[in-house]
């Protein structure tokens, strides 16, 4: 079972080979600015909030150890409900027609549904955490196998079972194929969701975590070495990695503009361009930023350290070292 605050794995030592060496990285911003961004809008919420997604109108977030996944309206920023779903919830994805929960502690995926709030079990492999929602298909990591599971969301069993590298963590749908982060074995293992067989697995840097798709590549945080890669899925290859600061763990696309990356280490967002690989904008934080949402100009951030959701204004960011 892994610890049950999450950002120490940050500090453990890489048990795998080491990974291959990436491109020359571009600068890093600085660690702790003096200036900060603008201020987040914070919303109280409980212990460990962690996993987030919007769905049927409602932002939705996971809180770890109060076994909750707590509604939040987005327009006025309230409150509105929670529900029970069993302690561990952690990763969270929006369906169609129902949330889909990962509850890492016993071994299930929780189905709610927006139309009732009625849940439904599902029983998958121990420790799942990443989870991923397309049409016909449901994606989830099962940490403590090294797989991943593939449920059919029109019968809620599952459907096949992939082998991937030790300690997967996150889901990345695009480019016709499953992306998964192997936290444990530093590689992204790509899947053809077609026939559900492994086609390529990458070397990652260490400690593959958070995982984004743009139209053109394949974002990935590494924990364990402040950084963030870019994969090439023309080729499977890693074609840049930047600099992010310490404990960069989640990923989120702004499908306008730029790559986010939750940096712990430096309590803050930073904002990779893609045109340049660079961070370019920097966005100050609570103490422990794990998972984002993107809503039009606003950024939605779980923060663990805080217990607060908070929302910034990508209009209003400051630039690297400022």
């Amino acid at each position: 079972m892994r610890a049950a605050r999450l950002w120490l794995l940050a500090l453990l030592t890489v048990a795998c080979g080491a990974p291959q060496a990436p491109p020359t990285p571009s600068p890093a911003p600085t660690a702790a600015p003096a200036t900060p961004s603008a201020a987040p809008v914070l919303i109280e919420v409980a212990a460990e909030p962690i996993g987030i997604a919007e769905g049927n109108g409602t932002v939705w977030v996971a809180v770890y150890f109060v076994g909750q996944v707590i509604k939040i309206d987005p327009a006025t920023h309230a409150l509105i409900g929670a529900v029970d779903v069993g302690v561990g919830a952690i990763g969270l994805a929006a369906g169609p027609d129902a949330l889909w929960v990962t509850i890492h502690d016993s071994a299930e995926v929780v189905r709610l549904s927006y139309a009732d709030e009625s849940v439904t079990r599902i029983d998958v492999g121990p420790q799942p955490e990443g989870i991923a929602v397309a049409a016909d298909q449901v994606w989830v990591t099962i940490e403590e196998d090294g797989q991943v599971m593939r449920i059919d969301p029109a019968t809620n069993e599952v459907v096949a079972t992939i082998e991937t590298g030790r300690e997967p963590r996150h889901v990345g749908l695009g480019f016709d194929s499953v992306w998964v982060t192997n936290f444990g074995s530093a590689t992204i293992t790509r899947i053809d969701p077609a026939t559900n067989t492994v086609l390529a697995t990458i070397q990652a840097g260490f400690g593959p975590e958070g995982i984004g798709v743009t139209d053109d590549a394949v974002w990935v945080a590494n924990v364990r070495d402040g950084t963030v890669s870019r994969i090439d899925p023309a080729t499977n290859t890693i074609v840049a990695t930047i600099p992010t600061g310490s404990a960069t763990e989640g990923i989120v696309v702004d499908p306008n503009g730029l790559v986010y990356a939750a940096v712990s280490g430096a309590f803050g967002i930073a904002g990779i361009d893609p045109a340049t690989n660079a961070v370019t904008a920097v966005f100050s934080t609570g103490t422990e930023p794990r998972r984002m949402l993107i809503r039009g100009h606003d950024l939605w951030v779980t923060d663990m350290g805080d217990g607060t959701v908070q929302i910034l204004d990508l209009t209003k960011p400051r630039t690297p070292g400022g």
